[in-house]
């Protein structure tokens, strides 16, 4: 993919962004009202941390109503929210299929990797005579057309069929971003891939190598600190940078008013903008519980509450390793970027990740489906991937 004239990063702090957080709110605006969403909440007071929080609600949604943002600024976190409305949106509307009715056996090229690397449904019935539904996507380091089963992308939850579907595929938002450009759109999400393989490498025991965020020397990282500092809550960060050699960072938050720990991940070229999200992400954990909005909340979250539980899952001291920060990638520009963590993933499992654009050309926000063959879901089965 050529990166000879990669966009301009045009926001560092907590996140990368080729426009400055006021000109995405405005190229967001009649984006969201066509997607449905018809009001933004800020949340963020509802805790006494004070990292923004804000939500985005779409009543005649097809799956979750309430979509999340969280950033480190007030306007990051609402553009946090409608994006994730708007990617859902895109997901639960998708295009018919481009290949209908199709065993897998009969696409050829189409099917550069097997379809057992991807998420399965455990306990499905896949088959490769099976005939299913495809979408044609593009691969993304040679840029040849792949294919896609439709039902691994497709997030509409009320599709009733008169007759019976086997379990094939896992279809979650794992992989599903947007953003200014498509360069943007795909950075989010390869790092999103990426960061759930390092979840599901490290297995039951996250915390094991932790590190001071503020070695990290970042002011984004540092004002979050002191605001979980302030609110006399705890903070653990620790590395997760797993073989493929992306910054992965994850986070935990426990304490202060509320008696239960809460995890949040990030990953990133730059380790500042990985922290930010591993942070961010475990305050958004807290105030989605706090708040109570949110269609697929576990009434498990609300008992522990009433029984006043701290659950956090902590290494034995003799395993737990005081580590330096995982080391930014050496990338210029989001299209570098993008292709620096493609190649990377591509090294690892063997197959190059594929996106399906799910935003026309041109479109003021893009928004992508990523989808890398060989790696897992966390969660989800076994922890698989070549090289892993």
């Amino acid at each position: 993919m050529d990166t000879s004239d990669p966009p301009r990063i045009a926001w560092t702090s907590g996140t990368w962004r080729s426009r400055h957080p006021e000109q995405t709110w405005s190229a967001l605006e009649p984006v969201a009202e066509a997607a449905g969403v018809t009001r933004v909440a800020d949340v963020t007071g509802l805790d006494d941390i004070g990292v923004p929080v804000h939500m985005a609600v779409r009543p005649h949604a097809r799956a979750l109503s309430v979509s999340q943002g969280k950033g480190t600024t007030g306007i990051l976190s609402k553009i946090s929210a409608v994006m994730e409305a708007i990617e859902l949106y895109y997901a639960e509307n998708l295009a018919d299929a481009d290949i209908a009715g199709t065993p897998a056996t009969e696409l050829g090229s189409l099917l550069s990797y097997p379809v057992e690397a991807l998420d399965l449904h455990p306990g499905g019935l896949w088959h490769r005579r099976y005939p299913l539904d495809w979408l044609v996507c593009s691969s993304m380091i040679t840029g040849r057309s792949a294919a896609l089963p439709r039902e691994l992308v497709d997030l509409d939850r009320t599709v009733v069929s008169d007759s019976w579907c086997p379990p094939l595929f896992l279809s979650t938002s794992n992989g599903l971003a947007s953003g200014n450009s498509d360069e943007e759109a795909m950075l989010h999400a390869l790092c999103e891939v990426a960061e759930r393989d390092s979840i599901a490498a490290a297995g039951d025991v996250l915390g094991r190598h932790l590190f001071d965020p503020a070695e990290v020397a970042d002011p984004a990282v540092d004002a979050l600190c002191e605001r979980i500092a302030a609110a006399s809550a705890r903070l653990r960060v620790f590395d997760l940078t797993g073989p493929m050699g992306l910054p992965c960072v994850g986070a935990s938050v426990g304490g202060g008013s509320l008696p239960l720990v809460f995890g949040g991940f990030g990953c990133h070229p730059s380790t500042a903008v990985a922290t930010c999200r591993a942070i961010t992400e475990a305050v958004q954990q807290r105030l989605t519980v706090i708040a109570g909005t949110r269609d697929d909340l576990p009434d498990e979250v609300y008992d522990l509450l009433h029984l006043g539980f701290v659950r956090e899952t902590t290494p034995a001291r003799d395993e737990i390793e005081y580590v330096s920060p995982p080391a930014d990638l050496p990338v210029a520009g989001l299209g570098q970027a993008m292709t620096c963590v493609a190649e990377k993933i591509h090294k690892f499992t063997g197959y190059e990740p594929l996106c399906l654009r799910l935003t026309e050309s041109g479109a003021p926000v893009s928004v992508v489906k990523v989808v890398a063959p060989g790696l897992r879901l966390a969660g989800h089965g076994n922890y698989t991937a070549a090289g892993g």
